[in-house]
């Protein structure tokens, strides 16, 4: 029996030795996964601030509403976005950017009507050596306009026209009839 407790001994002392030489082997403490998480979490850092100008308001407004000219437009989906757009912003910026939009559509159907009529005094211009000097320079200018339209010919010139002020005639018309105020839309091309 005295052999049995000296084996015993022998080997609870050999084990704690095995044991206390493992435990130096490993990390101390491995925190937990939200003890990590926490570690890592940062400070916020500071949000860049955002310069807002008259060009970025302007970009960014009428960037919802789409430009008319395109054949497949649905003049309906103008609609619609004029008046989401009076109804998701306050009264002022609304009639300001619808206004505006209105206004682009018609400066973009008066220079067509421009091109037209440059295009028209261009082939028309007298060859006569003493011509005004006035003369010449808006021949000048309605050739560089000819250029500049990426050749286009007189009929794509009317096509492109007929199709912007239809287009603005209906959304003219649909907007009014979806409530929105009559002194925001200038009226139509050659109603003034």
């Amino acid at each position: 029996m005295r052999r049995v407790f000296i084996s015993v001994f022998f080997l609870g002392t050999f084990c704690s030795a095995q044991t206390s030489t493992a435990q130096q082997m490993l990390p101390e403490h491995e925190p937990s996964l939200a003890d990590q998480a926490q570690a890592a979490k940062k400070p916020p850092a500071e949000k860049a601030k955002i310069v807002v100008d008259n060009d970025t308001l302007e970009h960014k407004n009428r960037g919802s509403i789409p430009d008319l000219g395109s054949p497949d437009l649905e003049v309906n989906t103008v609609v619609d976005k004029i008046v989401q757009y009076r109804d998701s912003h306050p009264k002022d910026d609304a009639k300001q950017v619808i206004d505006g939009w209105f206004l682009d559509q018609k400066s973009r159907i008066e220079q067509l009507n421009q091109q037209e009529k440059l295009y028209f005094e261009f082939s028309n211009r007298s060859a006569a050596p003493g011509a005004a000097y006035e003369v010449w320079n808006r021949a000048s200018v309605a050739e560089n306009f000819r250029r500049g339209s990426e050749n286009r010919t007189l009929d794509d010139l009317w096509k492109l026209r007929d199709l912007l002020r239809g287009q603005y005639g209906k959304v003219h018309d649909r907007s009014l009839q979806r409530g929105i105020p009559k002194e925001w839309i200038p009226k139509e091309p050659g109603e003034e």
